[in-house]
């Protein structure tokens, strides 16, 4: 066993602990080195994200470099130091939950990466796709309103005939149609907490060091 002693007399020390107290009554500058190493720590972990591949090997929109600007140090008091994500799409990953669609009955889901960088089928032209009715357990699709169109079923060949559109044989869906979608938490959404604590630690021993030299 190792037993390491620190005597506070030495004088380096005694002026340092004298000085401690004055300076705990006005944190604010501790708080604000904290709260910049935290922004900083998590606008890094964003951005390491994003240079991850689509897991479908799609090419990317950037989610998580959007997550990165959107992450800053907003205020600090004698109290605390807050760093906001402001980017409302953030709390799926960490928390998880059920979506719903906010319009309409469906939500789009991308079957194909043109749909995955086009994002909403509203942003495509409106007479581009064509809804196909969920049939024979079949999730319901949009799909392209020209003749090269996959349509894996007769059912749907069906289904298209009777409202008099002349859709072909083969081609491309675009969007799978749920009405509901479950994601789980992502582990790897925020940086692990025992690193983000040891990084601010670090930060305020160095902010107090800079205050307090010996």
């Amino acid at each position: 066993m190792i037993t390491l002693t620190i005597d506070t007399n030495t004088p380096e020390i005694a002026s340092k602990l004298r000085r401690l107290p004055a300076l705990l009554a006005h944190p604010k500058p501790l708080l604000q080195a904290a709260g910049e190493q935290l922004a900083k720590d998590l606008r890094a972990h964003f951005t390491a994200r994003d240079k991850q591949p689509n897991a479908k090997g799609w090419p990317k929109r950037h989610f998580w470099a959007n997550i990165a600007r959107a992450t800053s140090l907003t205020s600090v008091t004698d109290d605390s130091a807050e760093v906001v994500i402001d980017e409302p799409a953030i709390n799926l990953k960490v928390y998880g939950g059920t979506v719903t669609p906010k319009r309409g009955k469906y939500l789009a889901i991308p079957a194909i990466p043109e749909a995955y960088q086009a994002g909403s089928p509203r942003e495509l032209p409106t007479d581009f796709l064509q809804f196909v009715p969920p049939k024979n357990g079949k999730s319901a699709m949009l799909i392209e309103r020209d003749n090269n169109v996959v349509i894996r079923s007769k059912g749907y060949r069906k289904a298209l005939k009777r409202k008099g559109n002349q859709l072909g044989w083969g081609g491309r869906i675009w969007y799978y149609l749920a009405r509901k979608t479950h994601h789980d938490p992502d582990p790897d959404a925020l940086p692990p907490t025992a690193a983000l604590e040891t990084s601010i630690y670090t930060a305020i021993t160095d902010a107090l060091n800079r205050r307090l030299p010996l």
